[in-house]
């Protein structure tokens, strides 16, 4: 799960998680903020298609954000007496304070303003002020989003064609490079773009950036922890994707720029590695399941692998259904039908008068083409009802799609009685579940462990743990009575 696989190895302030939705990160650049509060701070300058940030060596100093549209003058300064390096300066209309001590909180908004300066390490201050004043005529320009859009990809295009793959980045010189093309590693939120590279023993991504904290990201196609298995995506609904599945259970999407290139690239590494296993049939996968080789959870996982669903992109994420209705009893009786929701109807169509109020709502809509009719105007799965649900170990995750925001207190996840009740009696929720709730291994994400403020209810009352049904003790409890008596018993 996405949960899980973040929490691998050091975490780092700065993330492509910082930046807007459909913004590039381009280059970073060492230098020494010069501040009236902090006096000098080192760290890093780090310039993007709508901000410029400053991101300190000092932990405890918040990530600043310059937004560019607000960016009034660029200018070179003089370098103070007896310090080498060259200098320039920023003025802004509003500024971003982030991740102050590293923790993710909302984000603090300053609509004052203020001057930036800057004094650089090794980079031209010309070169750099001509670079920011580039930008900033992009997104001061009072042209359409979609005209800005244009531009900037220009932008991006030009320093694509710039860069190319250094062989000398290869594991083993010998090897040979039988692919080399655009495209995107994608993960949850988030998409980065560079150059990916096929040789016969191993698969490259060359980022355009630093995001990444290295310059090469490798990936054997040989032995044990090598390649197991490669399938066809989707990526934002175009049939350019590929997912890799490694030995030790990593999975990598990359997409492309186009349906042709991802299927040379699909076949390259298909006649590259005879020995891949194959994704079994669902006709196979329901066999398995039937003889009792897989278990309920693995063959949800593997329906959810045949639909094109993936942990690594949370437009499309594992959807896992609600099993059990009771949340109020101090014991399950797993003899009662009563304790467990129909599996034959979708969740929206659960209890009787909503399902006629839409009923209603569908008959009495106009049908266009345009807007075609529909049934319940809302979605069983979609980025926002993964981070509902997972906010607790992914608030940066949540901070990206709400703009530098939590959600208010009462709409968060905060007890299994109540979202239930929300899912079979609201009007706006037909929300199923994510397969964290059936994984042993992912019980903190109910817990509040990095002890974030996220808010009061109305009765004055913290949001702080998932409050759990009567029947669950602790969470990892809650987990495996799902799991091993009605998810996974086969």
């Amino acid at each position: 799960m996405f949960t899980q696989s973040r929490r691998k190895g050091p975490k780092q302030r700065f993330s492509l998680l910082c930046l807007e939705e459909g913004e590039y990160y381009f280059d970073d650049y060492i230098c020494t903020w010069m501040d009236r509060t902090h006096g000098k701070v080192d760290g890093r300058l780090r310039m993007c298609s709508r901000n410029l940030m400053f991101d300190p060596d000092d932990a405890s100093i918040a990530i600043m954000r310059y937004p560019l549209g607000s960016v009034t003058k660029v200018q070179k300064l003089k370098p103070p007496p007896g310090q080498s390096g060259e200098a320039f300066a920023v003025e802004a209309g509003r500024t971003v304070e982030m991740k102050r001590d590293g923790e993710d909180k909302p984000y603090v908004f300053k609509r004052e303003p203020v001057v930036g300066r800057f004094m650089l390490k090794f980079e031209k201050a010309e070169k750099l002020v001509a670079q920011i004043e580039e930008l900033v005529a992009v997104a001061s320009d009072a042209g359409s989003s979609y005209d800005k859009a244009e531009l900037v990809q220009r932008i991006v295009a030009q320093r694509e064609a710039a860069m190319t793959f250094d062989t000398t980045w290869l594991e083993d010189l010998t090897e040979r490079i039988a692919l080399e093309t655009k495209g995107e590693r994608v993960q949850p939120l988030v998409s980065n773009p560079g150059r990916i590279v096929l040789t016969e023993s191993r698969v490259y991504f060359m980022p355009f950036n630093a995001s990444e904290g290295v310059q090469v990201l490798k990936w054997s196609l040989r032995g044990g922890s090598g390649l197991q298995r490669i399938e066809r995506r989707r990526h934002n609904l175009s049939n350019t994707g590929v997912e890799l599945f490694f030995g030790g259970k990593e999975s990598v999407f990359l997409s492309f720029h186009d349906a042709a290139e991802r299927e040379k690239f699909f076949e390259s590494v298909s006649s590259s590695c005879k020995a891949l296993s194959k994704e079994p049939t669902l006709g196979e996968v329901m066999a398995q399941w039937h003889e009792g080789t897989l278990s309920n959870f693995e063959y949800l996982m593997a329906l959810n692998s045949h639909s094109g669903r993936t942990v690594n992109d949370l437009v499309q994420y594992p959807v896992f259904p609600w099993v059990v209705k009771d949340y109020t009893s101090p014991k399950l009786d797993l003899t009662s039908e009563d304790t467990f929701r129909d599996l034959s109807k979708p969740i929206g169509a659960l209890e009787p008068n909503r399902l006629e109020g839409f009923r209603m709502r569908y008959q009495e809509m106009p049908d266009s083409p345009e807007m075609p009719k529909f049934m319940y105007g809302t979605h069983y799965s979609t980025p926002g009802f993964v981070l509902f649900y997972t906010a607790r170990q992914a608030a940066e995750y949540m901070l990206r799609l709400q703009s530098g925001k939590f959600d208010e207190a009462e709409r968060l996840f905060r007890g299994m009685e109540a979202c239930w009740k929300a899912v079979v009696g609201s009007s706006q929720d037909v929300k199923e579940l994510i397969p964290e709730f059936y994984d042993p291994a992912a019980s903190d994400f109910l817990l509040n462990q990095h002890n974030i403020p996220w808010g009061n209810l109305q009765d004055g009352t913290p949001v702080h743990n998932v409050k759990l049904p009567p029947w669950a003790s602790d969470p990892v409890r809650c987990h495996r009575r799902r799991r091993r008596r009605y998810c996974c018993c086969c």
